[in-house]
């Protein structure tokens, strides 16, 4: 298996830069996402059960409310 650079461009300190702010933006998007699948799941009860990964966070966040 041979691994390519995804962005040549960059040299190896912006990327390892680039690398240390993915974990801070997926935090930053997480609630988001998470407010947006339980939103969804409000409007629409017939995609209750479809997802389970969903089911368990819609769960989740009803318990903490």
């Amino acid at each position: 298996m041979t691994i390519h650079q995804i962005r040549p461009d960059l040299t190896t300190t912006e990327a390892s830069t680039t690398l240390a702010e993915a974990p801070t933006r997926r935090q930053r998007l997480e609630p988001r996402h998470a407010r947006e699948i339980v939103e969804l799941l409000g409007r629409k009860e017939e995609l209750r059960g479809v997802y389970a990964m969903a089911d368990f966070l819609d769960d989740a966040v009803r318990w903490t409310a």
